[in-house]
């Protein structure tokens, strides 16, 4: 790993190369990990709650687009079926503007993403895959959604469909899974559904293994849940790397900070046939881990400083179109 001045200690170590990094000790295996830890920054709370209110307000706009096109999604998809169109049902209308909700709120909220060997994930556009990412972060899912190249559906906590469900049970109607954690039976069966639901039609189902969000950013031991349901529906395993995540959006904030995240797709590997659930989570685990203590060159997240112009541009166009939307109504 590169010698990085920017790169503070946690519980840190140098090594022959002069390069400060995160040292802890693998509950699952026995190795020593070593990751980046980048400098931190916390935006005020004006700065945070502006752009987050911006986002959260496209969010809920395109969200609503996307209610009034799902009937129309409902009555054409059977009939495009039959008619054999595979493209436009893997990639339909609601999948493109699930793109677009994602990739608006990222600029929205000043976050840039910058993305690396994504030809990797393009290899399994027509196959059976779980994609597997390092989660330290609740803007993972949302730069996934927004820049993986091939049509995902995304496994979810259950809570959400109560927390936020007018944005939640969209997705649920779209495809995406929830799962109950709480619940090991209801876990199994949700993980059981979505096995089938990639066997069958081929999808991309994008997944955690750690289960939940990394408290430090330092890669979690892995579960079983997410290699069960690659053995079961015979899925190419696609694991993904980002960096920066931690650092823009720490699981004791309630806002993100603005800044750059970085994903690192790797090569997708197929379950042989002596593989295991044991065996294939080793695998993964050495992989995501050689990624991450491997940053890229020169990679700074929070190098551009607090930012708001893009909540501002928006906030701006939103204002200009409501004035002129009411004036045409003879509202004022």
């Amino acid at each position: 790993m590169e010698s990085n001045e920017s790169v503070v200690k946690r519980k840190s170590v140098t090594n022959t190369s002069n390069t400060t990094t995160t040292e802890s000790v693998d509950e699952s295996c026995s190795n020593v990990k070593k990751q980046a830890v980048y400098k931190k920054r916390t935006d005020t709370f004006f700065l945070k709650t502006f752009r987050g209110i911006i986002g959260f307000s496209w969010a809920i706009i395109i969200t609503s687009v996307m209610w009034v096109v799902l009937p129309f999604i409902v009555i054409l998809k059977p009939i495009l079926k039959a008619l054999g169109s595979k493209r436009w049902l893997r990639d339909s209308p609601l999948d493109v503007l699930s793109r677009v909700w994602a990739r608006v709120i990222l600029w929205v909220v000043n976050v840039n993403v910058i993305i690396e060997d994504d030809h990797y994930v393009k290899q399994c556009n027509t196959k059976s895959t779980i994609l597997m990412y390092s989660h330290a972060s609740n803007i993972d899912p949302i730069i996934l959604m927004g820049y993986t190249p091939i049509t995902t559906r995304f496994i979810f906590k259950k809570e959400l469909l109560f927390f936020v469900p007018y944005i939640f049970y969209l997705a649920y109607i779209i495809g995406h899974i929830p799962i109950n954690r709480k619940k090991r039976q209801s876990a199994f069966e949700s993980i059981n559904i979505a096995a089938a639901n990639v066997k069958d039609n081929k999808l991309c189902v994008v997944i955690s293994p750690e289960g939940t969000r990394s408290a430090d950013g330092i890669l979690q031991p892995f579960k079983k849940g997410p290699f069960h349901m690659a053995i079961q529906s015979k899925a190419v395993i696609a694991p993904v790397c980002l960096f920066g995540n931690h650092e823009l959006w720490p699981t004791k904030d309630l806002l993100p900070n603005n800044g750059t995240v970085h994903v690192r797709y790797l090569p997708p590997f197929e379950i042989g046939p002596n593989d295991n659930v044991d065996s294939l989570l080793e695998k993964t685990r050495s992989l995501m881990h050689e990624a991450l203590v491997n940053p890229p060159k020169n990679f700074e997240p929070l190098k551009s400083g607090p930012q708001f112009n893009h909540s501002l541009i928006f906030f701006s166009g939103l204002l200009i179109i409501t004035s002129a939307f009411l004036r045409y109504f003879g509202y004022f």
